[in-house]
């Protein structure tokens, strides 16, 4: 941690998202006093439903992690305490700044309350696991010196101001809010009803009630920030047979003590996750049985 907090200094906002370790939480208190902490809601699923299963409360919990203002928060909370007065505790013990969306402060520009992209870092170095540090350490080297070379030519063949994948979102939204009925007021004030709800909308500011204002687009998700983000060079390393010769003491493998039995090729899978298709107990069948 120590490590890291050299590497970022100077930055204004960090967001930690963790799988809610208490040792994590404590050092990260102590050594980013200010930085914003996050739960990741899968494995914090997890552990909710083992001790409060049920596919209703399974789909509260998610409704209330991914709310966006706190009425819908209060109102999921509401139901779940209905359903569960131990599962509405449970919650309650967890403060709400870590796990709930709404809570999320704007200035980090991310949404995210799960750890699925860590999952998908290590899906692409998955067949150099076991290989050397060495090794490992090229590997990851290597695969992030061709995205970077690979989004930035990528942004530069992009038009207009903002990302695809946002003008997408927005124009999603759009035809969402063909069901919205507008009643204008002054000043840049408008009530926006969709079904039965209200919300108030102030374009002056840029805000509404479901603090997810897709009129006001932030600069962050721009090309040009895009651009900028990647406009970095990993400079290649030559083969270590043209270094230099050095006085440091040579680093060795560590010693692996071997285990019985063929080690495991993946993680254990929690029963909430997606297994594999295709498995040693499952039965294959053509196209045609199907």
């Amino acid at each position: 941690m120590r490590y890291v907090e050299n590497q970022i200094e100077g930055t204004k906002v960090l967001s930690v998202c963790f799988e809610g370790h208490r040792g994590l939480v404590s050092i990260l208190q102590y050594i980013f006093p200010e930085s914003i902490r996050r739960i990741c809601c899968v494995h914090y699923n997890r552990n909710f439903t083992k001790d409060h299963p049920g596919a209703k409360l399974h789909m509260l919990f998610w409704t209330a992690c991914n709310a966006y203002n706190k009425q819908v928060f209060q109102q999921t909370v509401e139901a779940i305490k209905k359903e569960s007065k131990e599962a509405y505790e449970w919650l309650c013990a967890e403060e709400e700044e870590l796990w709930a969306r709404y809570k999320f402060q704007a200035d980090t520009k991310c949404p995210n309350n799960t750890t699925n992209f860590v999952e998908s870092f290590n899906g692409k170095f998955e067949k150099f696991r076991y290989k050397p540090v060495f090794t490992l350490l090229g590997a990851i080297r290597k695969k992030f010196m061709s995205i970077i070379a690979r989004k930035f030519e990528i942004a530069n063949g992009w038009s207009g101001k903002l990302c695809p994948r946002v003008t997408i979102l927005l124009k999603e939204t759009e035809i969402q809010s063909r069901m919205c009925i507008v009643i204008p007021s002054r000043r840049g004030l408008f009530e926006v009803v969709e079904g039965n709800t209200h919300f108030k909308v102030n374009l002056n500011a840029s805000c509404c009630d479901c603090k997810d204002p897709e009129s006001y687009v932030h600069e962050a998700y721009t090309v040009e920030k895009y651009k900028a983000a990647y406009d970095v060079i990993m400079k290649p390393i030559t083969d270590p047979i043209f270094w230099e010769d050095s006085d440091c003491p040579r680093l060795g493998p560590p010693k692996v003590e071997v285990k019985r039995g063929r080690p495991p090729s993946e993680r254990r899978r929690d029963g909430t996750e997606k297994r594999k298709r295709f498995s040693r107990s499952s039965t294959l069948r053509c196209s045609v049985c199907k």
